[in-house]
Order: structure tokens, then sequence, then C-alpha cells
């Protein structure tokens, strides 16, 4: 991986007092402040809306914090160097991508400064993707494109990942090959920030875990010091316990598990 890299202590990422507010008036982000150091691999774990997509837009660069400020490897997010350090995942890609996946990498190539062409090819066939080079991104599955939108993310050698559910829609096999992927490529001194919804890989991949609800940050630390803050035997009880959402998890639960089990009045048309 790329050898540019500041001081050990510096942050990869930090986020001070960040508010963003959506034109429609939606408030996504509020007072959230972040410190991610470099070489740590950080889950972002929290509810479809929390704000985790935005939280990496923000980091990004792609949209402006209202208030607060961004820094990405201690440089302004908006800098085009930094960002040639940067590889980026998004939680979906389009179906109607009207590219082969060889033209898809090759415009990768094109854009990205730094681009490993054997490095790609090598990961392609990792991921079974090696002989799908012809085919329209349109015709992949979705986790298909998953696989070819990590391959593009991380074939110019990034000082940082971000990743944005990049298990989402992974069979068994994919799933391991990536999580093993990422391992490797932390333990080659690359930031890794992820965002999932799937609790046992924060478990096993994490050394960071932020928990977000609201917009806001409610959470930040190890794992391990989590668990023990929260007397919680796994991560999904950490979020839950976190948000104070206990009580209005077991309320859904019960109105579940009672619509269920409610007898079928015959009278009733169905």
């Amino acid at each position: 991986m790329s050898q540019s890299r500041d001081a050990a202590d510096v942050l990869a990422v930090e986020l001070r007092d960040v508010d963003f507010t959506y034109p429609n008036g939606k408030r996504a982000l509020r007072a959230v402040s972040v410190a991610i150091p470099n070489g740590e691999v950080c889950a972002v774990v929290g509810p479809n809306g929390c704000g985790k997509t935005t939280l990496f837009k923000v980091i990004l660069g792609l949209v402006p914090p209202e208030r607060g400020s961004a820094r990405l490897l201690a440089c302004d997010p908006e800098d085009r160097d930094v960002l040639g350090r940067v590889g980026f995942m998004a939680a979906e890609m389009p179906q109607s991508l009207l590219l082969t996946v060889r033209e898809f990498v090759s415009l990768h190539e094109t854009l990205q400064p730094g681009f490993d062409r054997a490095l790609a090819e090598e990961l392609l066939d990792a991921f079974s993707l090696g002989d799908v080079g012809d085919y329209m991104v349109s015709e992949l599955s979705h986790g298909m494109r998953k696989k070819l939108q990590f391959v593009a993310a991380v074939s110019h050698r990034p000082d940082l990942l971000i990743l944005d559910e990049p298990f989402s829609g992974l069979d068994p096999s994919a799933h391991l090959i990536l999580e093993e992927t990422l391992l490797e490529l932390n333990r080659a001194g690359v930031t890794v920030v992820f965002a999932a919804h799937d609790t046992g890989i924060v478990e096993s991949l994490a050394g960071l875990l932020l928990v977000m609800g609201g917009g806001s940050v409610l959470e930040v630390g190890a794992p391990t010091e989590l668990l023990a803050r929260y007397a919680a035997t796994n991560v999904r009880e950490v979020y839950v316990r976190a948000s104070g959402a206990v009580g209005e998890v077991s309320r859904r639960i019960e109105i579940a598990r009672d619509a269920i089990s409610r007898p079928v009045n015959p009278e009733e048309p169905t």
C-alpha cells in the first residue's frame, strides 16, 4: 500500500460538531464528532435512515457540512490529491449502468492515479468475476455488482477505505473472501471504515465501533468496552440499549407475535 502516510498518530477521519440538513428539511446529522485513527477498522452501525450514508458523504467531501468541520487523512476532503488516497464503495450501484464489467474497470483505471490493473484482474478472479468481463453491469446480480464495486474501490491501493454496506447481498463464500481481504488490507496498513447491519461481521472485524441513531453518534469505543458498559453479550444488544430502544423493540415484537398467533376468524374474508 501507499507509503505516503503521515505519522501513525494522525487521524484518518476527523469530524467536529457536524450538522447537515437536506434541502427538503430533513436533518441528517446532528453535532456529529468522530475521530478514527489511522490503521483502524471502524464499523458504523445504526438503523436505516440514521445518517450513516450522509456521514460518509461528508467525510468524502461529496456534501459540505452545514456547520462544523471535516478532515480526511489530515487534509480538506475537497482536496483532489487526498481523494486519490481513498477508496469508496457506495451502498448501491445503478443497475442501468451501460457499461460492461471490463469497461467499468477501465473507467476506474482512467479516473484513479496509481490504479493497479494486475491487482484488479487478480481480485476479479478471487471474487469469481474473471469470466464475466463482457457482461453488462446491468446483467449482474446484486451480489456480483457489490463484488465489482469492491474491486474498483481497492485497485488503486488506497490508504483509507470507506465502504457502505459492503457485505449486503453476498453469498457465504464471497462474504468470507471479502472479510479476509479486508483483514489483509488492514494488516498492510489500510484504514477501513464500513457500515453494516450484520452485527456478526462487526464483531469479527471491527476494533472501533460507532453507534448512530437519529443523526447523532450515540456511542463510540472498542466493541469489548461497549459490551462491558452495557452488560451486553453482542453488538446488537449494545445498539438497542445505547439507543434507548429496548422498550420500543419489545413492544413491536409483541405486536408481531400477537398478529401471527391470533386465530383466524373463519367468518372474516381471507
